[in-house]
């Protein structure tokens, strides 16, 4: 079938619109420039850091968590002066941090307060039980008589074993020095000898004179640290003991692969004889 020349030309009409319908778009987008995102180095380092930064901090908090997963909360409110090894293992204390509570705790304890002077209950324990914890409260003795009777003579006592209530009945020794002297016993380890009382704040020797016949110091210190064991942390925990006294201790050890002696640690240069005859009576070697 033949076309007619009107039919011809609409159909090379209709296919060169055809043609320019399907190509325009193409010749659009050659002559138009594509944005790419443009990134200087300076912003990329910036990023990274952050990136870096955030992988840390989520670091940290799983340490975190991992690290307090370790330590329970008491199942029942409790008496620390009561509480036997097995209990303390059970709240996350390792064998040898639950004989020197328990140890301490032999000498009685009233306060969260002095509770938490007890150098190897890590805080995150403390923060789990402090509010469990219940404690007896202590009865003066009949052998202490009333401090306004005219005939008052206190009993000596031991300033390592006693409470807060017997230590009152000595001759000016108030509530306030009562709480300093157990909290410094407890710093301390105990006490070596009766005149440590005068490290404590303002207990000058007047103020020792009037209590020195009055009190002892029984068997004396409760918990030597053993210096073939004790961490820089327990080391510098005790308050003769500075960072840089106990690093000494502990560097010297990996030298000397262990003491034999307590004497041994003369050989460092930051321990003099005078703070060695402080610091003696507090440290073993096994």
């Amino acid at each position: 079938m033949s076309l007619s020349r009107k039919n011809k030309q609409g159909l090379v009409s209709l296919l060169v619109v055809g043609l320019i319908i399907a190509y325009i778009p193409r010749l659009v987008n050659s002559f138009t420039e594509i944005e790419r995102p443009i990134i200087t180095s300076k912003e990329a380092v910036t990023l990274h850091n952050k990136f870096v930064q955030k992988e840390k901090e989520l670091f940290q908090e799983k340490s975190k968590v991992k690290k307090k997963s370790r330590y329970k909360v008491p199942p029942t409110k409790f008496d620390p002066n009561t509480y036997r090894v097995e209990d303390w293992l059970h709240l996350g204390l390792s064998r040898r941090q639950a004989d020197v509570v328990i140890k301490f705790a032999s000498h009685g304890l009233s306060s969260n307060k002095e509770l938490k002077k007890i150098f190897v209950i890590p805080e995150a324990l403390y923060d789990l039980m402090k509010d469990s914890t219940i404690y007896p409260v202590k009865e003066l003795e009949n052998r202490f008589p009333e401090k306004d009777s005219v005939s008052y003579e206190p009993v000596a006592i031991d300033i390592n074993t006693s409470g807060q209530l017997e230590l009152e009945t000595l001759p000016g020794i108030g509530p306030f020095y009562a709480r300093k002297i157990i909290e410094y016993r407890l710093e301390l380890g105990g006490y070596a000898n009766t005149s440590q009382l005068m490290e404590l704040w303002k207990f000058d020797v007047h103020k020792f004179h009037k209590v020195k016949d009055y009190v002892n110091v029984g068997n004396g210190i409760s918990v030597p640290l053993n210096i073939n064991e004790a961490t820089l942390d327990e080391l510098k925990a005790h308050p003769y003991i500075d960072y840089s006294v106990a690093n000494s201790i502990v560097k010297l050890r990996e030298q000397r692969e262990g003491f034999y002696s307590i004497d041994d640690i003369l050989e460092s240069k930051l321990i003099d004889y005078p703070l060695f005859d402080k610091i003696k009576d507090y440290i073993k070697v096994e």
